[in-house]
C-alpha cells in the first residue's frame, strides 16, 4: 500500500548545486534535513527534496531523477510490480544514508512511461 510521497530527487551538476540549494533554502523556506555523501535533503511542511550533485549529469535525462513513494512493504510491492512485467532497476535493499545514519529499505522499478519509481520504507 502507498502512503504518500517520500521525496522527489533532483539531480544537478556541480555548477548548479549550491545555487539550487540557495533557492530552496533562502526563497522557498526549505530547511536542511540531512547531509548526504553527494547531496542534501531539504524539507518544508512535509515536502522533501533530495538534491544530488552528479558528476555525470546529463540534461538529456532531465533534472528529476526519480520520485519515492512511502510504502508499507517494499519487498511484496516490488515483487508484484516486477511479476506484472515492469522492469526492475534495483532489487529491495537496506540503506543507511546521511549524517544522521537514516535507515530505509528501498527498491527501484521503471514505470510505464520510463519514469524511475523508488519504493521507500523508513526503518526504525
Amino acid at each position: 500500500m502507498v502512503n504518500g510521497l517520500a521525496h522527489i530527487c533532483i539531480r544537478v551538476n556541480k555548477e548548479s548545486f549550491n545555487r539550487t540549494i540557495e533557492l530552496y533554502k533562502n526563497h522557498l523556506n526549505f530547511k536542511e534535513l540531512r547531509i548526504l555523501k553527494n547531496g542534501i535533503m531539504l524539507e518544508n511542511n512535509g515536502i522533501v527534496l533530495e538534491i544530488f550533485n552528479e558528476k555525470k549529469y546529463s540534461e538529456d535525462k532531465g533534472s528529476i531523477a526519480h520520485f519515492a513513494l512511502n510504502v508499507d512493504d517494499v519487498d511484496s510491492l516490488y515483487e508484484k510490480i516486477v511479476n506484472d512485467g515492469y522492469k526492475s532497476i534495483m532489487m529491495p535493499t537496506d540503506i543507511v544514508m546521511g549524517n544522521d545514519n537514516y535507515k530505509a529499505r528501498i527498491a527501484f522499478v521503471l514505470g510505464g512511461a520510463n519514469e524511475e519509481i523508488e519504493l521507500f520504507k523508513e526503518i526504525n
